[in-house]
């Protein structure tokens, strides 16, 4: 195979996701697991003014699916920034004065964000991938969809893959989100190759491989569930269960 990189996704592909090791709470006696009480608890021992930690959790919620819904339906793939969510939130909270509000918000996402990246999982098998790959000379990239690349960064140097990379991009520093293709393109100029010489691998469809392969890059979809890509408009050059699957595609 003729390329110079493998560039990879990161959440659900090179760190799992465990929403397991969420919290849990009750509300109105349903089980949820959710970041919103470490949230609610971070801010009332702060002492800010703050309603019923039930009404606290409505607004979250709330806030939470207008951004989501946002995204989606911006043709443009635009990112909206955590912070910009959680002012969103804070905002709403009429008796916190301009300055509270605003540490209301870095408050809230800090707690939500600690929260979140707890519950990611990483094998370190990736990382005698990643060593294969690195030593057999090709370039490692990634891009990734990720509204704080604060927390992004820490997770990635956490888990050891930081010093294999030779360019990252995360979406909140881009501005925009997969599947645009000018990530996918502003990826290449990191590497400084041709998109055509490329191999990129994600577990979202639309995301990583159509958004790859809108801008000539090969695609490798990580197919944990059982949907055929037959049934996709756009189909992945290859396909796989398991990301260390990507070392066989190389031949290393």
């Amino acid at each position: 195979m003729n390329i110079k990189s493998v560039s990879f996704d990161l959440f659900d592909t090179l760190i799992d996701f465990d929403f397991s090791l969420m919290p849990v709470v009750e509300i109105e006696g349903k089980i949820e697991r959710t970041t919103s009480k470490v949230a609610y608890d971070r801010l009332y021992k702060e002492g800010f003014d703050l309603p019923t930690f039930f009404a606290f959790h409505v607004i979250w919620q709330e806030i939470s699916k207008m951004v989501w819904e946002e995204r989606e339906k911006d043709v443009e793939n635009r990112e909206i920034r955590s912070i910009d969510r959680f002012r969103r939130l804070s905002s709403r909270f009429l008796n916190l004065t301009e300055d509270e509000r605003e540490m209301v918000a870095k408050i809230a996402m800090e707690a939500h964000m600690e929260t979140l990246l707890s519950a990611t999982v990483f094998d370190n098998n990736r990382l005698v991938m990643l060593e294969k790959i690195k030593e057999s000379g090709l370039l490692l990239g990634l891009l990734s969809n990720f509204d704080y690349s604060k927390g992004a960064m820490s997770i990635i140097e956490k888990t050891g893959i930081l010093p294999f990379l030779d360019a990252c991009i995360i979406s909140e520093d881009d501005g925009y989100r997969k599947p645009r293709g000018s990530i996918f393109i502003n990826l290449s100029k990191k590497l400084n190759l041709d998109p055509s010489k490329i191999l990129f691998v994600g577990d979202t469809f639309e995301a990583d491989v159509i958004g790859s392969k809108s801008v000539g890059m090969r695609s490798v979809w990580l197919n944990k569930g059982k949907e055929a890509s037959s049934e996709k408009k756009v189909i992945p050059d290859f396909e796989i269960k398991d990301v260390t699957e990507v070392i066989d595609l190389i031949n290393i």
